[in-house]
């Protein structure tokens, strides 16, 4: 868990992320009172980890427990599919834990599909990931 930590949110990496618009794009979301609820990184233009297709990762989606089942996971998607189109990706790309049903079918809702599986391992267990993919019409 430290080596994910340290890898995706030392201070290091995360200046060095915010610094490369033309590599990655953050997001954060807030509610009504102006009070932030959730965040989303984006890589452009990265190879899907299954042959044959590049687009916009979206590599992180996380918001509060408590913030969850108030539209804000659809908003900020389409917020999302917006950017990538007009940066002209060909369609947005994610990894979710395989032992995570309620993102898929989330994702599922919001014009993802399956494209295959790929290996995932913790310390502790062997999890697996979901790679989902949503084309987008340019």
């Amino acid at each position: 868990m430290q080596d994910f930590l340290n890898k995706d949110f030392s201070i290091r990496e995360l200046q060095q992320s915010i610094e490369s618009p033309a590599c990655h794009c953050w997001l954060m979301a807030f509610d009504a009172d102006n009070q932030g609820v959730g965040f989303a990184k984006i890589n452009w233009s990265k190879p899907m980890p299954l042959p044959g297709q590049v687009g916009a990762e979206l590599q992180k989606v996380y918001f509060l427990k408590t913030q969850a089942g108030r539209g804000y996971g659809k908003q900020l998607l389409q917020f999302i599919f917006q950017s990538a189109k007009d940066r002209q990706q060909g369609s947005i790309w994610l990894e979710v834990l395989k032992s995570n049903a309620s993102a898929q079918r989330f994702y599922e809702s919001c014009g993802f599909e399956v494209r295959g599986e790929i290996p995932f391992s913790t310390d502790k267990a062997d999890i697996g990931m979901v790679v989902m993919n949503c084309g987008l019409s340019r």
